[in-house]
């Protein structure tokens, strides 16, 4: 390795010396090459040494250490493209020295391109993002399991404390992202790999109540009395409650439903949920009872096929709230259990589990890839096996058939929830 100057004539014909030195130095192919330096003979006689180290490692075709991976990703841009174009550093190299932001970018555009709801893009790239910044990685040699499994542990500290589910989201956000990387040859391997998910049902920070038939009627007809609120007049809100009560649907899915995604004529009404919207990537055709059929119907009567029959804000829990006050429901109950929007598709499927109805076609109607979900996480045994039980002895009440099926109790289906007068 060689440090000089060169010289130049001027416009008068003297010789004169440049004002940045060289390095001359030969590659791992043994050919001699020349690269401008600095001004300062120190910086350009380190920048040598580091050349040469740079080379030792691409002859035996080992990866940069640690300390040479952190000096390519600072070096100047136009130094690192040209000691690409010359075979030194490979994509990897090139990848690594890349902010970690922009990888991120690209990321994101990816999933995009795959069809994934804007709303798991957004909330991906937000949640790799708030990783990364927190962590203060920076670039992807800064990446380090330890200090992310120590950065979740702390989110997860305390009474306002992220939930076991959430922090397993960040990390499932962040593990996606590196295999990506590694996918995509822009790494050699995943510095998240050895992480592991945590048992969230060891310690749920929110169990959701399930919601009883009286009440359920009790909150329809007290919310479509109600005034406007959160964007949706009174009648729309109950409808949108009955829907989720009778379907199960999630906020999203409601949020994302087209007029086109309605089937309501015919003797099997459904809606579909397109795959883009679907939590599970794959499009679901979601049956209605014919009562909600008509009411969707009539209330998409003057619409578009591409409108959205209902402008559900990311509020929805929010706006339940507010119509729970309506008739002295509480949130949250003496056992600390909340009522919120998604405890809404809890009560469609332990109703539906309370039917006695195969766990098969429960795990269908839930949308579930395993029936473990369905029944560890969104029934709730000690309501379902109880109510079965009460199955068994007589009705002390004399009810009568005839009554029965006047009110509309008797004989329906699987997604009958009693909701009726």
């Amino acid at each position: 390795m060689r440090v000089f100057k060169t010289t130049y004539k001027d416009r008068s014909g003297q010789t004169k010396e440049a004002a940045k030195w060289y390095v001359e130095f030969r590659d791992h192919n043994e050919i001699k090459r020349r690269l401008p330096a600095f001004t300062s003979r120190e910086q350009s006689d380190q920048l040598g040494r580091k050349l040469e180290q740079l080379v030792v490692f691409r002859s035996n075709g080992d990866a940069p250490d640690l300390a040479l991976s952190k000096w390519i990703e600072v070096m100047p841009s136009k130094l690192r493209d040209k000691l690409a174009e010359i075979g030194m550093l490979d994509a990897r190299r090139i990848a690594a020295a890349q902010a970690l932001t922009d990888h991120v970018e690209e990321y994101r555009q990816s999933l995009a391109d795959k069809d994934r709801s804007e709303h798991h893009v957004k909330q991906t790239e937000a949640q790799i993002l708030r990783v990364f910044k927190d962590c203060g990685f920076l670039f992807w040699s800064d990446i380090d399991a330890q200090r992310v499994e120590r950065y979740l542990a702390e989110r997860r500290k305390g009474k306002k404390g992220i939930s076991l589910r959430t922090s397993n989201s960040y990390l499932a956000a962040a593990k996606a992202f590196c295999r990506w990387m590694v996918q995509t040859s822009k790494a050699p391997e995943s510095p998240l790999q050895i992480l592991k998910p945590l048992n969230a049902a060891v310690a749920l920070k929110r169990v959701r109540q399930v919601l009883g038939a009286k009440d359920a009627r009790r909150l329809l007809r007290a919310t479509e009395a109600a005034p406007e609120h959160h964007g949706m007049c009174g009648e729309t809100r109950a409808l949108v409650y009955r829907l989720v009560l009778e379907t199960g649907l999630r906020a999203n899915e409601v949020r994302s439903l087209r007029v086109s995604d309605l089937q309501l004529d015919g003797s099997r009404p459904a809606l579909t949920i397109r795959a883009a919207n679907s939590k599970h990537r794959s499009e679901d055709l979601v049956p209605l009872r014919s009562v909600v059929a008509r009411l969707l119907a009539a209330h998409t009567a003057s619409m578009l096929p591409s409108a959205e029959p209902f402008t559900l804000t990311t509020l929805a829990a929010a706006m339940l709230r507010k119509d729970l006050e309506l008739v002295d429901i509480p949130y949250k109950d003496e056992c600390g259990e909340f009522l919120d929007f998604h405890a809404l598709r809890h009560t469609f499927i332990t109703n539906v589990a309370r039917t006695g109805t195969d766990p098969k076609t429960v795990q269908t109607l839930a949308r579930h890839k395993t029936s473990a979900l369905t029944f560890d996480r969104y029934t709730h045994p000690s309501l379902v096996a109880g109510e079965r039980a009460l199955d068994g002895p007589p009705d002390l009440d004399g009810d009568d058939p005839e009554r029965l099926a006047a009110t509309g109790t008797e004989g329906g289906d699987v997604l009958s929830l009693c909701l009726s007068s």
